[in-house]
């Protein structure tokens, strides 16, 4: 009983402490990592996906985009008479999902021809650490299923 009414008496001591050392532990980098690897789940989220025929093939493909291990992750499945022909994955360099305005519609990815060359785009908005907005753009290269990058430094991917 003594024991209860002396843990009323400096409960405010405890919740101090306790906050301190929360504090300390999401501060410090390593700690922090430990304590979101900890806590968070690992399993994927999938924050949305667009399918499309693609232009002059037998073939449709369909994105994901996904949250995988805290990273932003675009997974394509590549369909030809319902059965999957191909699986490409790609980690985006940014981490945080983001939305854009297509058409009147909020989106988080697009698969289109925006250029009206046959050739499928996609687009997929993110955010970098700071924060800071950013759009990946990719075209479809239907005969090997990569896509490249559009923009400064363009390389092919998955």
């Amino acid at each position: 009983m003594r024991f209860c009414l002396f843990l009323l008496s400096h409960i405010h001591w405890l919740i101090t402490g306790v906050a301190v050392i929360g504090i300390f532990f999401l501060t410090q980098e390593k700690y922090a990592n430990w304590t979101r690897d900890t806590f968070q789940s690992n399993q994927k989220k999938i924050y949305s996906y667009a399918e499309m025929q693609i232009p002059n093939s037998t073939e449709k493909i369909t994105v994901y985009k996904v949250l995988s291990e805290g990273s932003l992750v675009l997974e394509a499945l590549f369909e030809d008479e319902g059965r999957i022909t191909d699986r490409r994955r790609l980690v985006l360099p940014q981490s945080q999902n983001a939305f854009m305005n297509f058409k009147g519609q909020y989106t988080d990815l697009v698969l289109s021809d925006f250029d009206n060359d046959g050739t499928l785009e996609l687009v997929a908005p993110a955010f970098d650490n700071e924060l800071i907005p950013r759009i990946n753009i990719f075209r479809l290269d239907p005969e090997n299923h990569g896509f490249t990058k559009l923009g400064p430094g363009s390389t092919t991917f998955f």
